[in-house]
């Protein structure tokens, strides 16, 4: 009787540590498969999501692709009529299909006339007639926004000012590329303005920092590359705010991130 009590305890013992280790597995299974199912919704929302994110890439893609730059000074070729030379920098081709002055379309045709298409690095030249926007034409004494749009959308603006037909020249600088090596910072800098500049300093984070060559010297519509380093180097993952000073004291910002 005594082996058998001793039988029957081990059974029922074993058949506690199955039914636990059932228990186990069952709860086990059920929280993977609650997992999976987390993961199917959330790619599930992600792929919802795409259309919006495509269009957002589509779009940054556009403004990548499309860059257009008035790279010498307007000039007056007779009354009420301006001349623009514009460079593509973008990485695509690009059409122009309406230029707006203050925002107004040219009331009849043709209010411009000109490079409409242009290829990347190409330089066109385009033309507005003042009496195709205004009533009394282009007014003595008063500054302009002119914008450029293309057939995707993009619009690139300048301004320019007149005093007694003669356009004031205007500093403008613009970076155009950036390259990080182990202690300094390469960047691609243009003249966008209608006037020679002179970068004379740049300040990284408000604190001085060595700039080479010394001095830059640009006409419109020129670039130059200017090497960027500061005391400690740059720190991957850190934001650093770099200021690009003329001589005639305007300041261009420009932010970016270290690798």
């Amino acid at each position: 009787m005594g082996k058998n009590k001793v039988a029957l305890a081990i059974c029922f013992c074993l058949i506690v540590v199955l039914a636990g280790f059932s228990a186990w597995l069952y709860a086990g299974a059920k929280e993977l498969e609650s997992k999976v199912s987390d993961l199917e919704s959330k790619i599930s929302d992600l792929e919802t999501q795409n259309p919006e994110l495509e269009t957002s890439v589509n779009e940054l893609e556009s403004r990548v692709s499309e860059q257009l730059l008035v790279v010498s000074y307007p000039t007056m070729d007779e009354p009420q009529s301006i001349s623009f030379m514009i460079m593509h920098i973008g990485t695509a081709e690009v059409t122009i299909s309406e230029v707006r002055v203050d925002d107004v379309l040219n009331s009849s045709s043709p209010g411009w006339v000109g490079n409409e298409t242009l290829i990347p690095g190409q330089t066109g030249q385009i033309t507005l007639h003042g009496l195709k926007y205004f009533a009394d034409g282009f007014r003595d004494g008063d500054s302009y926004q002119f914008r450029f749009i293309t057939a995707r959308g993009n619009s690139f603006c300048c301004v320019i000012l007149y005093e007694g037909w003669t356009i004031i020249p205007t500093e403008e600088l613009k970076i155009v590329g950036l390259a990080w090596n182990d202690d300094n910072a390469s960047f691609t800098v243009i003249n966008t303005g209608t006037a020679d500049l002179t970068i004379v300093e740049v300040r990284v984070n408000d604190e001085y920092a060595t700039m080479n060559p010394s001095s830059v010297t640009l006409s419109s519509g020129n670039q130059a590359t200017v090497r960027v380093t500061r005391t400690g180097g740059f720190i991957s993952g850190v934001t650093y705010e770099f200021r690009f000073i003329t001589a005639k004291g305007n300041q261009y910002f420009y932010m970016a991130t270290a690798p």
